[in-house]
């Protein structure tokens, strides 16, 4: 049987092959989600800052999205908050995307062979696409300035329990798994009360983001990483 792998950092992916599923809750994986949903043609993460203003002046009608540290990048067209990215704003264009972490993320899992990306606002899709395949499964938490992050890892507990009967679990996705069946009832308070990247995010007033962020199942689609073009595509597109 094929095993479903936690890792806490996109860095302890060390083996070829198998699919791995992005996570960046706050909030690149989100973003990107909710982008594409809302009709972008793709999401380009780039992981510095020089090349995403390049790639812009190479291709001035795409959208400059990017953050550091949570702020919006000076001169930039949007920042990293979801809501942010709405229909009338994406709908037909490409994305450049750099981000603190999640973008950072993609380019240490390029070992993989096929990537998409996770979020609760579409973790069904998600789970319903993982349940068929005869692929070793590794969720991959892109975690806050190196370190891990609680958010990444409860969602990453969420896959692995559904996955629970089709996969072996690893230790890691146990852990995983049990935490999230700790807490899933309460899932936004636990993590405003116990995520470092949450109180970070509340001290900058961005309570909607990590509210929207934690919604679960409102999105039935699944970005899937474009090995060829460099970017997230919408399954199917």
């Amino acid at each position: 049987m094929n095993t479903v792998d936690l890792c806490f950092l996109p860095e302890e992916k060390k083996y070829d092959g198998g699919i791995s599923v992005l996570i960046d809750i706050f909030r690149f994986t989100s973003v990107l989600t909710y982008a594409l949903f809302n009709g972008a043609k793709s999401v380009i993460p780039i992981e510095s800052i020089e090349n995403a203003k390049k790639i812009k002046k190479d291709f001035p009608g795409y959208v400059l999205a990017g953050e550091r540290n949570t702020e919006k990048l000076k001169g930039f067209d949007l920042g990293n908050s979801p809501l942010e990215f709405s229909k009338d704003v994406v709908k037909g264009r490409n994305i450049i995307s750099t981000t603190t972490n999640g973008t950072r993320a993609v380019n240490l899992i390029l070992n993989s062979e096929e990537i998409i990306a996770g979020a609760f606002l579409n973790s069904q899709k998600v789970i319903n696409y993982l349940k068929t395949k005869k692929k070793d499964i590794y969720l991959i938490c892109s975690g806050t300035n190196g370190q891990v992050s609680l958010e990444d890892v409860l969602y990453a507990g969420l896959i692995a329990s559904n996955l629970n009967k089709y996969f072996t679990l690893t230790d890691s996705a146990i852990i995983g798994k049990e935490i999230y069946n700790l807490h899933k009832k309460e899932l936004i308070s636990f993590m405003l009360k116990n995520s470092c990247h949450a109180k970070v995010l509340l001290s900058k007033k961005r309570f909607d983001d990590i509210n929207f962020c934690g919604k679960i199942d409102i999105i039935d689609i699944l970005p899937i990483w474009c090995f060829k073009d460099k970017a997230f595509r919408r399954e199917g597109k």
